[in-house]
């Protein structure tokens, strides 16, 4: 696996600094769309763009807020290279050893040397609540494990690239 972290943060940082614009722009997109394909868009450009040079072959990236366990075999949510089949994901581990808390279930998760998170997006969490929201400041991150959802502060994770299993596809 490769360590990506610093791609990843760049990403959340474009989406952060762009917000103000989404805002505005949509008080005039009729489809209510504009920043979940912005979002798709950047994240595919910037992710892909990267490691396709750092990893010197095509990737395909896991859509951006894309519930984890997708279809793969259906419509593809990518805004390029729609019809390519997923062949990497970003995953998230724990910064200190194989602990760390899920802010939206309220326990602590002990991940076995196999498990990890499969990223699905940045979005900002009440923690007296049990919501998240795709709005600043998204020092959340939303992502799955074992098929369940889970909420993990962003300064509490890593982020690397996983090859996808050909036996998921």
């Amino acid at each position: 696996m490769t360590e990506i972290s610093d791609i990843i943060f760049e990403f959340r940082s474009f989406l952060l600094q762009c917000w103000p614009n989404f805002l505005e722009i949509q008080r005039y997109d009729m489809t209510c769309t504009f920043q979940e394909n912005y979002s798709e868009a950047l994240w595919e450009l910037l992710i892909q763009t990267y490691l396709c040079s750092k990893l010197h072959f095509p990737v395909r990236i896991r859509s951006y807020n894309q519930n984890a366990g997708i279809d793969l075999y259906s419509r593809s949510d990518r805004a390029f290279f729609p019809n390519d089949k997923v062949t990497h994901e970003v995953i998230c581990l724990p910064k200190n050893g194989q602990y760390i808390f899920d802010f939206r279930e309220k326990t602590n998760i002990v991940l076995t040397k196999n498990d990890y998170f499969k990223f699905t997006g940045f979005v900002t969490f009440a923690e007296d609540e049990i919501f998240y929201f795709e709005e600043p400041p998204l020092d959340y991150v939303r992502c799955d494990v074992n098929d369940i959802e889970r909420v993990l502060k962003v300064e509490d994770c890593n982020f690397y690239i996983r090859k996808v299993s050909e036996a998921l596809l």
